[in-house]
């Protein structure tokens, strides 16, 4: 056992820098070097494989702690290699913790919440579990933004922690909340913060190398954040997985990026054991600036900054209703899904049961001549024959996007053998957050360049003509916009403008704000020309 794991050590040192090069564009779309990755996931997985008495490799564990705070090397990260006590047992008291308060912006959520002095109690044992980590936050951030996804459903928390999504999601109205890890100091915390913050929250001590033999519930949406530092707890945690989750459940697992174990994760989700499989619907990338506000409490504190900071991944699964093949096909290009489809609490989504939810196209005509989708969207006009003159509308914010948005239309224009043409692009800069600046001259010169194209309720549109407003995603800021024409051009009631979007476009869902603004021009509030 031990030279079995000497040995994996030693693949995983080899190969470090190639793990570091599997990157993730801004599109969500995978760019891996899947040759020197696959092998380096194929030794793990063959180590893994050759005796199940190596499930968890703790003695690999330990060694990978040190880099609890990433791959960087840093030493000021505010992390060491942990050292246990003689009892092993973190232990939770509030008289040795740092009391602070986390805002998320635009949605008037606040958690009073406590964390650990340090990295390591007053007799030396490893408390990590009771500090608040950055992949914690923009989890909890992105659930804010999506609240269907756990609302008036059963939620189900791994490796807590400070158990922060879990509160997010008992304020945003999940029927049920169960926040699960191995070690009582951590439950002992979210029992204390579930008090102080009036959350609904049942704990559960969940053991992943030692689970029962039938779960006590299933969970419609499982949620995880920073629970994978190694290759060796990557076979335990994707057996309580496939336990706990239910069919056509969703996963969210928010990991800082460099993290070791993501890649052999990545690829024994895809596989079939207990007739169970997934499907990797859609990997988001955050950086820095997703972050809330810091806590007012924490800005002076290095160790707080260094776990907090970073670059942070969300990969989402879905688990399929029915047995999967055993090889699972890698699913490139899906940059969006129909997992931001569910219940509204503002908008109730109207579409056909017998849409193909998972296979959505890039881009969707919601009105004739009106087309709505995502970056990669752009690789799709050569295909629609049926038009050609395009004028495309880009709402992006990141300048790496621009320019690789730019990029691609140039691509079309110089393609001679295509018989799409770009006639006009016009890029509108704006973040997809609740207080953007969405209701505004710029909003007033874009319809109006779709208006050029399609006309208003009098005018009649040539046949080969046709506007494509597009965003990152397609899901948010262009459905903001193609839902304020329709307001505005056709007299469509909010309602009926998104239902009309997600009749096509099931996964269409504006952010508070934007949705906020599209009341404002339903009442009349705000007037555009």
């Amino acid at each position: 056992v031990a030279l079995r794991c000497i040995a994996l050590h030693w693949y995983e040192l080899g190969v470090q820098w190639t793990l570091r090069s599997f990157m993730i564009d801004h599109d969500g779309m995978s760019t891996e070097n899947h040759g020197d990755v696959d092998a380096t996931i194929a030794a793990n997985l063959a180590l893994i494989a050759a005796d199940e008495n190596l499930q968890g490799f703790g003695c690999l564990f330990q060694e990978e702690d040190a880099d609890v705070c990433g791959d960087d090397g840093d030493d000021n990260g505010g992390c060491e290699t942990p050292t246990v006590s003689s009892s092993g047992e973190q232990i939770f008291d509030p008289n040795e913790c740092q009391s602070y308060t986390i805002w998320f912006d635009g949605d008037g959520l606040g958690f009073r919440m406590l964390q650990a002095l340090s990295a390591f109690g007053a007799t030396g044992e490893d408390i990590t579990g009771l500090v608040l980590w950055g992949a914690s936050v923009t989890l909890a951030k992105y659930i804010t933004e999506h609240p269907h996804l756990v609302e008036s459903k059963t939620v189900l928390e791994l490796g807590c922690g400070s158990a922060l999504p879990s509160m997010l999601s008992s304020r945003l109205h999940a029927s049920k909340v169960v926040a699960s890890d191995f070690r009582e100091a951590a439950l002992d915390q979210v029992d204390h913060h579930a008090r102080e913050n009036g959350c609904e929250i049942e704990r559960l001590q969940l053991d992943w190398e030692d689970l029962p033999g039938t779960a006590q519930f299933q969970a419609d949406t499982i949620l995880a954040s920073d629970v994978i530092y190694g290759v060796g707890l990557v076979p335990a945690l994707t057996r309580a997985i496939r336990k706990y989750l239910k069919a056509d459940g969703i996963v969210l697992m928010a990991t800082r990026d460099g993290r070791r174990g993501i890649p052999e994760f990545r690829h024994i989700m895809k596989q079939t054991a207990d007739n169970v499989c997934f499907d990797e619907i859609e990997i988001l990338a955050f950086d820095d600036a997703y972050l809330p506000s810091i806590p007012s409490e924490l800005e002076g504190d290095a160790n707080s900054l260094a776990r907090l900071k970073g670059e942070h991944s969300i990969y989402v699964y879905r688990r399929k209703q029915q047995q999967c093949p055993q090889q699972q096909e890698r699913q490139h290009g899906l940059s969006t899904t129909d997992i931001m489809a569910g219940p509204k609490p503002v908008v109730p989504v109207s579409r056909s049961d017998t849409r193909d939810a998972n296979r959505i196209s890039p881009c969707h005509e919601v009105y004739p001549g009106l087309w709505v989708g995502s970056l990669s969207s752009l690789n799709e006009l050569k295909s629609l024959h049926q038009v050609q003159q395009w004028k495309v509308i880009s709402i992006l914010d990141s300048e790496f996007l621009i320019g690789l948005c730019v990029s691609m239309i140039l691509a079309i224009r110089n393609d001679d053998s295509s018989s799409a043409k770009v006639e006009q692009h016009e890029i509108w800069k704006m973040a997809d957050k609740p207080r953007a600046h969405f209701l505004s001259e710029r909003l007033t010169h874009v319809l109006k360049l779709i208006d050029d194209v399609i006309g208003g309720t009098n005018v009649t549109r040539q046949p080969s003509s046709a506007c494509l407003v597009h965003c990152a995603k397609g899901v948010s800021r262009s459905v903001a916009v193609c839902a304020a024409w329709l307001i505005t051009r056709q007299a469509l009631t909010l309602q009926q403008a998104m239902e009309r979007i997600r009749e096509v476009r099931p996964n269409a869902q504006p952010n508070l704000g934007f949705l906020a603004g599209l009341r404002a021009l339903e009442s009349g509030k705000f007037q555009v020309l």
